[in-house]
């Protein structure tokens, strides 16, 4: 194989075969909008549901469970942090490889050629998937929470300022020559969980406060859709398009094709769903009601 120009990444553990079609959606997407030189790695520990796309460019490596519940259990919290095992990849990846790293999220997908991001972090910009709001600023519980423990405090020699942003995390890429970031973005995390900071998406606020205090850091939610907020219709999508390949017993560069076919026709889903009518949520309301005072059934 010829010298990698990059390498996007990724972890799809478990037993749903809704997450793994995820991971195999983002593969085609990432391949077929970038360059025979761009490398592509799942991680997974059902290797058997990636026979398909195995070959080539596109690496499909058994990850070991002992390594996983290893990065998972190995923080310094008291409890169990899944999202910590992206940031040890991360570190991991971007120090094994010569080349720019880019983690992606399974439910993220590419809708236009990867060779600006590659200029990007030529220039040593480090990469995440979208800016959002300022902690400061942060108009949900979860933002104002976060402001609440990350304000007035170090964490690895990393503190927030009334500028610091909520990054999203479903993309994370670090410049060739660049480990130190990614290994930055692991030690904050690692302080926060010591800190004992509650949240969901802890680690994307490590990785967003390190990668924006140690270099540049620029969004690409232009190139790179997230779609974590209507994943129904999604996997919908996903579904279709590999059940036509099937049939048709399509290589990868033939559902390529169909994939970029299916963007330049705008034939994809909204990123978001649909807001459900107020009608609809105060029935939606008065159902979980009445399922919580029904008797259990035996």
């Amino acid at each position: 194989m010829t010298q990698s120009n990059m390498v996007f990444y990724t972890l799809a553990v478990g037993s749903s075969v809704s997450y793994h079609q995820e991971a195999q959606l983002s593969v085609i997407s990432l391949y077929a909008y970038s360059d025979p030189e761009t490398v592509i790695v799942v991680y997974t520990d059902h290797p058997e549901y990636y026979c398909w796309l195995e070959g080539g460019r596109i690496q499909i490596r058994t990850m070991p469970q002992d390594q996983l519940q290893g990065w998972i259990n190995g923080g310094p919290g008291k409890n169990p942090y899944f999202f910590r095992a992206k940031l040890c990849l991360a570190a991991d990846i971007a120090s094994a490889y010569s080349c720019a790293s880019i983690w992606f999220d399974t439910d993220c997908v590419a809708v236009s050629h990867l060779s600006g991001l590659q200029e990007r972090l030529e220039q040593g910009v480090a990469l995440m998937q979208k800016s959002e709001d300022r902690f400061s600023d942060g108009d949900t519980k979860a933002e104002r929470a976060y402001w609440k423990a990350l304000k007035g405090s170090d964490f690895a020699g990393i503190r927030a300022t009334k500028e610091s942003r909520q990054w999203n995390s479903g993309i994370i890429g670090v410049p060739a020559g660049q480990a130190s970031r990614a290994m930055k973005a692991l030690q904050t995390l690692d302080a926060m969980m010591a800190a004992e900071i509650p949240g969901r998406t802890l680690e994307q606020v490590a990785a967003g406060l390190a990668l924006e205090e140690s270099g540049p850091l620029e969004a690409c939610d232009q190139v790179i859709y997230h779609y974590w907020a209507n994943k129904a219709q999604w996997h919908d999508f996903a579904l279709t398009l590999l059940f036509q390949a099937l049939n048709i017993k399509a290589d990868i560069d033939q559902v390529a094709g169909k994939y970029r076919e299916l963007v330049e026709n705008h034939k994809l889903p909204p990123l978001r769903a649909e807001r459900p009518s107020r009608v609809e949520r105060h029935k939606r309301r008065w159902r979980k009601r009445l399922r919580l005072l029904a008797p259990c059934e035996k």
